[in-house]
Parts: structure tokens; C-alpha cells; sequence
């Protein structure tokens, strides 16, 4: 349990985060060098300020805000990308895989952060706490279990299920005036299937085509540019 000094001073933290996000605008590097110097001015309470930042920065949007200061220049921005960026993306995953409780997935996420022997300067602690804001699986969620299957029944599965999928595939690639149709169609389809596990192998697929799709549209406006 936090002492009342201890929840003042969380305060005080997530009061500061705040006032950096709502009004200052700009390059999300500095802001996070910003957000670094914060959460690293009241020791004893960094993953928790770390936690609330990153649940907090997607949603708050400063557009007409003070510009931030410049701290990395775009050369310097670039030489850490290439520098750190598949250091900090490693740690990232081999954290995600774990599962744990956001509680724990914070407090190893900033001991990563702040204690790693490379990434010794704050300017390259201030970049990771940047480079792992911008990443999609931030902010964390530990997930339930999911299914799991055996590769013979999960193809044995597709199989019966391949009108379904068929379909799926219509709808997905089939011209629509929004995207609530579309999603509308694949919940139908989706409610079509009583067994779980069923339903699990038809959403994979769905999954899979989506990302096909993405994929080739990715490499067409590769093409044209």
C-alpha cells in the first residue's frame, strides 16, 4: 500500500505526463525525452509513471500545443534507429511472449529501459522510452489463453469449413460503402459457427487473408513510388 507521500508524489508524476502531452506538440521523440526526464525525477515510482504514460499517450492529442524542444535531430533519430532499434525490438518481444501482468510487464519493461549496459546515456534511454511508444503492441494487455490445435485437426478443420471461408474471402475483397458492412457480414458469418474451436480456425483464416490483402497493397504502392 502506498503511503500518503508515496501517492502525492505518484500524483505529482502523472500530473507532469499530463501536462507534457495535452500541451505540447511535435516530434514524438523529444516529447518522450520530456517524458523520461519526468518519470526519472521521482525514483521509486518509474513503472508505474511508465504504465500510465503509455496507457494514457494514445488518447491525448496536442496538436495547436507549444512545440516541443528539439532534442534529436533527424540524423541522430536515424543513427538510433539503426543503432538500437533491434535491441529494444528484441527485448520487447521476449518481454510480450512472457504473458505477464501489467504490473510486471512495466516494472521489466523500465528495468530494461534504465538499467541495459548499451543503453547507458539518457539519450538513449529517452529514444528506447520513444521507439517502444510508437511499437503497436503498446499499451500491454495480458491476454487469456487462446485455443490451441493440432496442425491435422486445424487443417482437417479448414476443410470442412471451406464454403465458409470462401465466403469470408467474398466479403473481404467485395467493394463496400463503409467498413461497418463489411465487419457486419464477417460477424454473421462468424455467428453461423457454433463450436468454438470452429470458430477460432475460420477467424485465422479470415486473419490470414486480411494480411494478404494488406500485404499486396503494400507492394503496389511500392510499385507506383
Amino acid at each position: 500500500m502506498f503511503s500518503q507521500n508515496q501517492e502525492i508524489a505518484s500524483n505529482e508524476i502523472k500530473d507532469k505526463i499530463n501536462n507534457i502531452l495535452q500541451n505540447y506538440s511535435g516530434a514524438k521523440e523529444n516529447i518522450a525525452y520530456c517524458i523520461y526526464e519526468e518519470i526519472v525525477s521521482q525514483s521509486g515510482h518509474e513503472p508505474e509513471a511508465l504504465e500510465y504514460f503509455y496507457e494514457r499517450a494514445e488518447d491525448v492529442k496536442s496538436e495547436d500545443g507549444t512545440q516541443i524542444k528539439e532534442i534529436f535531430t533527424d540524423e541522430e533519430k536515424v543513427h538510433f534507429i539503426l543503432s538500437y532499434g533491434k535491441l529494444i525490438d528484441g527485448a520487447l518481444e521476449a518481454l510480450l511472449q512472457k504473458n505477464c501482468s501489467c504490473t510486471e510487464f512495466y516494472a521489466e519493461l523500465w528495468d530494461f529501459i534504465e538499467h541495459n549496459t548499451i543503453l547507458t546515456e539518457k539519450k538513449q534511454k529517452a529514444f528506447a522510452l520513444y521507439y517502444i511508444w510508437i511499437d503497436a503492441r503498446i499499451p500491454y494487455y495480458q491476454l487469456d489463453a487462446g485455443i490451441r490445435m493440432d496442425n491435422t485437426v486445424y487443417k482437417e478443420t479448414i476443410e470442412k469449413l471451406k464454403p465458409m471461408i470462401k465466403k469470408a474471402r467474398f466479403i473481404l475483397y467485395t467493394p463496400t460503402a463503409q467498413r461497418t458492412e463489411r465487419a457486419s457480414r464477417l460477424l454473421k458469418l462468424l455467428d453461423e459457427v457454433e463450436v468454438e474451436d470452429e470458430k477460432a480456425v475460420l477467424m485465422a483464416q479470415i486473419l490470414a487473408m486480411i494480411e494478404v490483402r494488406n500485404e499486396g497493397a503494400a507492394e503496389r504502392r511500392r510499385s507506383r513510388g
